[in-house]
């Protein structure tokens, strides 16, 4: 009896997998290890020294987002060829896709909530849900439709970028409000902050971490769009 034949796997695409993976691993290291703010500035946790800072820029410039942004191109792909194989099999391949997604929501729920807040495929799941309506699509309708998620994405940021510089000045409580988060999430936080940090350090032997079941107030003061998300 003739058995079944397995799919062909690509070697490239599970190399650059491994690649992204660890990528995203190496950038989130600093949100395992130290406190929320400590992620987007060395300054936040004492990391005031050439070395401490040269190490940051790096992965700040070539790790941070680029590592997120290839995980996704695979992750699309892969859609496609789950798609693409379980049409050639005979299956449904709105059902196949579902049942991944939803497998993939319930593993990032679990990771959520039991190991890190920061998780990422319970996000990558809910994508999935609206990805597969563009798997039909042709080239110049998917460059059109990630063109207009482009410039809304701009547009959207832009207006936080517009109320941090209309509260540079400071001149009123709403507006030392807006920069004293921003400055909170992405520069130094207050010293008394620092300190409390330093004396939970010195109690349980390292800071309660974005990646060791942070405290409420860790979550926000972290002004990164998804999780870091990683």
């Amino acid at each position: 009896m003739t058995g079944a034949v397995a799919a062909p796997r690509y070697l490239t695409l599970d190399v650059v997998r491994g690649v992204a993976v660890m990528g995203i691993l190496l950038a989130n290291i600093a949100a395992f290890a130290l406190p929320a703010p400590a992620y987007f500035s060395p300054l936040a946790w004492g990391g005031h020294g050439t070395r401490e800072i040269a190490v940051w820029l790096t992965t700040f410039v070539f790790v941070e987002g680029k590592m997120r942004g290839l995980f996704s191109f695979l992750f699309g792909a892969s859609m496609l060829l789950v798609i693409e194989r379980a049409q050639a099999g005979g299956a449904n391949p709105v059902k196949v896709h579902l049942s991944r997604m939803a497998v993939l929501f319930l593993i990032g729920v679990a990771h959520m909530y039991f190991i890190w807040w920061g998780d990422i495929l319970a996000h990558y799941a809910l994508v999935g849900l609206v990805a597969f309506v563009f798997a039909g699509l042709k080239a110049e309708q998917l460059l059109a439709a990630a063109l207009t998620a482009l410039v809304a994405t701009l547009l959207w940021n832009s207006m936080g970028l517009v109320g941090l510089i209309q509260a540079a000045p400071r001149d009123t409580p709403q507006a030392i409000q807006t920069w004293d988060l921003f400055a909170w999430g992405f520069g130094v936080p207050p010293a008394d902050w620092i300190e409390g940090k330093s004396r939970q350090c010195a109690g349980t032997g390292r800071p309660r971490s974005r990646g060791g079941g942070s405290s409420s107030t860790d979550r926000s003061l972290s002004l990164k769009p998804s999780a870091p998300k990683r």
